[in-house]
């Protein structure tokens, strides 16, 4: 095959018509360079394909996805679906669609160098732009804009049976919107990791309660880190260490009930839960608001 005018991809000097074909065509260790802004069907990479790494060079071009989308079966909702036991990087460009549900779904090892990730599904408002549930993934000098109907800019997720997942954000990268962080039935497995060394937040960390109950279990396999001059808010409840690392806010206050020591981030909180002939021990120097005990609320003591 050699090159035509209409070949909106090319592998060498071989042309392709579609993307989609493109990626179809590629084999291990490959570069898909783009040559025009274009659009098609979703693109699916299955498992094991590109174990020494497929390359796609956008050249500054758009892709977008208004055909056919892609996923599991029953779950076609994708733009793209990166299976896992592949590393992947996209170069240099954008990626839209204002169809998908999930623009990028990915369980690989995904490099994004200077791209843009861009949602726009006015219909669904549950949408996430792009979702890591496996591998090693870096977002270097790339934005990703959440889809303004709601959700997500990007989550991590260790999902399933999948064993890991690690995120980076790297460079003068922006993410537009929030960043969620679970873990599929509590369990952090191998680990997962959200490390935020350079770049923009323009939106929240979201902790789920199942990678709250992960961090709790399993600490030593939890990674949330932030640079020193990357700024973003601790979620309730955390704080940011002097290394960086987001832990849990120490506890100030205690009250053992029933053989249970439970432990209080206020000493307001305390108050509020002790029951009557209760004791609050106080575990460090602490501040907050003025506490206010109701008429008549521990007549055997407090």
């Amino acid at each position: 095959m050699t090159m035509s005018a209409q070949d909106v991809a090319r592998i060498g000097q071989t042309g392709y018509a579609t993307l989609e074909e493109a990626f179809a065509a590629a084999t291990d260790g490959s570069t898909i360079t783009l040559l025009s802004d274009c659009s098609g069907n979703g693109i699916k990479v299955p498992q094991g394909k590109y174990t020494q790494g497929l390359t796609v060079d956008f050249g500054g071009f758009t892709y977008t996805v208004d055909g056919d989308l892609v996923g599991s079966t029953g779950t076609e909702t994708q733009a793209f679906q990166l299976l896992k036991d592949n590393n992947i990087t996209f170069n240099n460009g954008t990626i839209t669609s204002e169809k998908a549900k999930m623009l990028v779904q990915n369980y690989s090892n995904l490099t994004l160098n200077g791209m843009t990730l861009t949602l726009n599904n006015a219909n669904y408002a549950n949408a996430y732009t792009l979702s890591n549930n496996n591998g090693n993934v870096v977002i270097n000098n790339t934005t990703i804009n959440a889809n303004p109907a709601g959700r997500f800019a990007f989550d991590v997720c260790r999902y399933s049976s999948y064993p890991s997942v690690s995120v980076t954000v790297t460079g003068t990268s922006v993410i537009n919107g929030d960043i969620e962080v679970s873990a599929s039935g509590n369990d952090a497995k191998d680990g997962f990791s959200l490390n935020l060394n350079g770049g923009t937040l323009n939106g929240n960390i979201v902790l789920d309660a199942s990678a709250e109950a992960a961090m709790a279990a399993a600490p030593a396999k939890v990674e949330i880190q932030k640079s020193s001059d990357f700024t973003a808010t601790a979620p309730a409840g955390y704080v940011w260490n002097s290394e960086g690392m987001l832990k849990p806010v120490p506890p100030v206050a205690q009250i053992t009930r029933d053989g249970v020591d439970i432990k209080y981030a206020t000493l307001e909180e305390a108050f509020a839960d002790a029951q009557d002939g209760e004791t609050i021990v106080v575990l460090a120097d602490c501040s907050g608001n003025g506490i206010k005990v109701p008429q008549g609320k521990y007549t055997q003591g407090l």
